[in-house]
């Protein structure tokens, strides 16, 4: 009986607490209760952002701020999924990106920040594409919102270096690649 307690109290912490650790080594549980700690403030931030006046290629029934919470506060596996809808919706086939891309910039950056590894390697991939992918050519605002895209993805280059040493071959690799990148905006 004592045993199988033991195994239920294991299993109820791995749950609640999660078991693996963010692409920074910190334990996935600080990455659950930061954002967890945050989410009216974050939720009321994503909800101030004017989701109508930019542009995104998400259906017309999706909405950004849903997908940003499912990134933010979903589980691991409704996280991944929330990516590749931000990718699928603000990066149009590696063609172009759409101005939504600009105010999601904050959270996917957050997002990274706290993310497990695997999140990590997601998240690395979607904002090495957002980089290197041209504004949208038929937005006739792109020259207002473009130029700000890039040069905020380039003052957030600190958050990539201490990646270049990770143990992990991908997010290493990503990391190199979003640096380089980087290098030719600044």
């Amino acid at each position: 009986m004592r045993s199988t307690f033991k195994s239920f109290l294991k299993d109820f912490a791995k749950i609640l607490f999660g078991t693996g650790r963010t692409a920074t080594g910190r334990p996935e549980s600080a990455y659950s209760a930061a954002l967890t700690l945050r989410r009216v403030e974050l939720a009321a931030q994503i909800a101030r952002v004017p989701w109508d006046k930019y542009r995104t290629g998400f259906p017309p029934d999706a909405n950004v701020a849903t997908v940003l919470e499912q990134l933010l506060f979903g589980t691991e596996h409704q996280a991944v999924e929330a990516v590749k809808d931000l990718h699928s919706g603000l990066c149009h086939q590696d063609v172009e990106v759409d101005s939504a891309a600009l105010p999601c910039l904050p959270f996917l950056l957050l997002a990274f920040e706290h993310a497990s590894e695997n999140l990590a390697l997601y998240l690395l991939d979607f904002m090495r594409r957002l980089i290197t992918t041209e504004a949208s050519a038929s937005d006739p605002s792109r020259n207002e919102w473009a130029p700000l895209l890039r040069s905020t993805f380039g003052a957030s280059a600190p958050n990539f270096t201490p990646y270049l040493n990770h143990p992990n071959l991908e997010i290493r690799k990503y990391a190199e690649d979003i640096l380089r990148e980087l290098e030719k905006i600044t």
